[in-house]
């Protein structure tokens, strides 16, 4: 204690540090080791920009916001002081706990807050700011923060509350939104009434805003996430096209055994021999991009060396690190297989690795010209395939030729499928309801004499779609009953061609949404691997 307090007294810096790598220690023990790299999901960490304070998640997701923060749209939340517009700031950015300060105090919000936010893949950057009160000491600071902000946007919300109806405060806001527009005829305005707690009520309470003149008012609840994802709809209507991911690429990289025709593929689609081709295996040593331009949309082909069986159950890759590298850095997988000899040790391998990096899938039996033709074996290569590859049951099964041509320009048609359904965001309402049929359709197996209950889901990221089950004990999941909800949710959400993460968490764990939805990369389950928790 008196070794402390010397220290306390006469290095109070060194004190300090002890205090911050302890607890920077205990935060990453409890969000735990990153297993590997992958793209960034829209929320970015405290960082020190000119001007600005950034929210979210460290990382390279903050060098993935810097690069691309300035394309994105930008939508303005503004309105009087608390009506919730940090509260909404928190559930569109998904920050919750790290978010803005949420607080019953009027003028707790005062710097505009930034954060990186994404709806249905339609990536948008999100300023909080300070309520609009002329009676507060930091109301022309606040009123300049506002004006900026209102510079930036190209979408403006303005919030209202529900509960205490049209104020004096809220047609200042509408006064002062007019100003604005005057100059900026481009600027856009929704009018959000916050604190509608119910759905129907939420209507009668919205009502009374049209006079506010601000066009149809669309009633939420920031504490509850209610409608709001009506509101994100229309925000999004509102960008037209400029939004960073209708500019990004589609990276798709091929892949399987050697001489199976993947750089064959690559070099028809592409319509030009960018890919060295030849009946010899390992032709292929390195990776091959490509650039390709179709019906607007902007692709990368990445041609990939095959894997080779060097000796008895060993599977190595050639080169193993960059083909690895190749499926991380891809948001669809093609797995072109040799039809002609059939599904072997290294499609297995392959699959496997796929499915454990989560990306988005489609199963290509080339050489299809070579297989004789009866009535039924088409069909019996499709179960043949289903059955032989479950770690990609998700995946759609193409039969091609690149020797023919035949059906090869099928093939970006179903990467443009999977990478749709990869990117795809549900509504809690609608995993909820999918999770009440099949419960009950199907009851939750009893295990020890105690029964499994799962009392609500929720989606935490897209890319590929993760979904959190709320239950009483994680450990009473069963195989079956895994497999069950996985085949059950991905034929009533029609998802093909994208994995499913799952979240199995005891509800005890109050802060696992939070985590789960600020972590910038979450970790993978597959339904089988859910019992191993």
């Amino acid at each position: 204690m008196i070794i402390w307090l010397l220290i306390s007294l006469w290095c109070p810096k060194l004190l300090a540090e002890a205090f911050r790598r302890a607890g920077s220690n205990t935060i990453q023990q409890y969000h735990g080791r990153v297993p590997y790299s992958v793209k960034p999901h829209a929320s970015i960490n405290s960082v020190s920009v000119p001007g600005e304070r950034y929210s979210g998640d460290s990382g390279d997701a903050i060098e993935y916001a810097r690069s691309t923060c300035t394309e994105a749209p930008v939508v303005a939340i503004v309105g009087r002081a608390n009506v919730g517009k940090s509260s909404l700031f928190n559930r569109i950015s998904r920050q919750f706990h790290r978010g803005s300060i949420v607080s019953d105090v009027p003028g707790t919000t005062r710097d505009r807050q930034y954060a990186l936010a994404d709806w249905e893949g339609r990536y948008f950057r999100l300023i909080d700011t300070g309520g609009l009160e002329d009676s507060s000491e930091y109301a022309e600071p606040i009123k300049e923060q506002i004006r900026e902000s209102l510079n930036e946007a190209s979408v403006a919300i303005v919030v209202v509350d529900g509960q205490v109806g049209v104020t004096e405060g809220d047609m200042e806001v509408r006064n002062y939104i007019f100003d604005v527009t005057k100059a900026r005829k481009d600027l856009k305005v929704l009018l959000c009434v916050n604190k509608c707690e119910t759905f129907h009520f939420g209507d009668v309470l919205a009502e009374q805003f049209w006079r506010m003149g601000l066009g149809q008012p669309y009633p939420v609840s920031a504490h509850h996430g209610t409608d709001i994802a009506e509101l994100l709809n229309k925000c999004v209507e509102e960008f037209g096209h400029s939004t960073i991911e209708d500019h990004r690429d589609v990276v798709i990289s091929f892949v399987g055994r050697p001489n199976c025709g993947k750089s064959s593929l690559v070099n028809l689609l592409s319509g030009r021999n960018r890919c060295l081709v030849s009946p010899m295996e390992g032709t292929t040593l390195d990776t091959v991009e490509v650039s390709l331009s179709r019906d607007g949309k902007e692709y990368i082909l990445i041609d990939t060396a095959g894997m080779r069986l060097l000796a008895k159950d060993r599977i190595s890759f050639l080169p193993k690190g960059r083909s690895l590298r190749a499926i991380r850095k891809s948001d669809v997988c093609v797995l072109v297989i040799d039809a002609n000899w059939g599904i072997s040790k290294n499609d297995l391998k392959m699959a496997e690795e796929i499915r454990t990096e989560s990306r988005a899938a489609v199963i290509v039996c080339n050489k299809w010209d070579l297989i004789d033709k009866d009535p039924t074996v088409h069909k019996n290569a499709v179960s043949y395939v289903k059955e032989k590859l479950h770690w990609l049951s998700y995946a759609d099964v193409l039969f091609t030729s690149a020797k023919s041509g035949q059906r090869v320009a099928n093939i970006l048609d179903a990467c443009d499928r999977a990478y749709e359904q990869f990117c795809k965001s549900f509504s809690t309402a609608l995993l909820n309801e999918i999770l009440r049929e099949a419960t009950f359709l199907q009851k939750p197996p009893v295990t020890h004499g105690k029964r499994l209950n799962i009392y609500y889901a929720c989606q935490v990221h897209s890319k590929p779609p993760g979904i959190a089950l709320f239950c009483n004990d994680e450990r009473l999941m069963t195989e079956d009953y895994a497999e069950y909800l996985e085949v059950f949710f991905r034929r009533s959400l029609n998802l093909t061609g994208s994995p499913i993460r799952w979240y199995p968490r005891a509800k005890r764990n109050r802060n696992v949404v939070p985590d789960l939805r600020n972590r910038s990369i979450p970790p993978r389950y597959s339904a089988r691997e859910m019992l191993s928790l």
